[in-house]
Order: C-alpha cells, then sequence, then structure tokens
C-alpha cells in the first residue's frame, strides 16, 4: 500500500493500466466498456422483442401485491412449490 493513499483506497499497480499515449484506461473501465458492449449488442439483436420485455416488466410490477397476497392464504407446502419462503 501506498504511504500517500488512505487505506480505503485500492492501489492498482501501473500494469493494470494500458496507456495509448493520450488515454489511459483502468481495467475497471475496460469492464464497464465490455459491460456496455454486450448490453448494445443484446439491445440491437432482440429489438423485435423490445415491447414483449416492457410489457412483461410492467405485468409482473402490476401484478405484484396480488401474488403477495394470495401467498398469504396458501399453505406452507404450496408456498414452498412457487418459490416462497416459509415464514
Amino acid at each position: 500500500m501506498r504511504a500517500d493513499l488512505p487505506a480505503h483506497y485500492l492501489y492498482l499497480p501501473e500494469s493494470s493500466f494500458i496507456s495509448t499515449g493520450f488515454l489511459t484506461i483502468s481495467e475497471d473501465q475496460k469492464l464497464l466498456l465490455l459491460i456496455g458492449t454486450i448490453f448494445l449488442i443484446a439491445t440491437v439483436a432482440f429489438w423485435p422483442l423490445m415491447t414483449v420485455f416492457v410489457w412483461a416488466i410492467a405485468l409482473a410490477s402490476a401484478l405484484m401485491p396480488f401474488h403477495k397476497r394470495f401467498l398469504k392464504y396458501m399453505p406452507t407446502r404450496e408456498k414452498a412449490a412457487v418459490g416462497e419462503e416459509s415464514s
């Protein structure tokens, strides 16, 4: 650990940076760039299904209170079948 950095900072040696002259890219930035690129490619590839994804998220969030209310009246064995923890 370097003496000029506080203890909560993670010290990354110079070998973890790629220097391209005027631009230095850290490992974290490369990972973020990779994740962003994969997300962009997946969005373009599945664009025709985007309305299905939006409707699925909207219905799931709208029906969540009914699901929780329904689980109150279910026996413990059936709760385990739908993935709810028994209380």
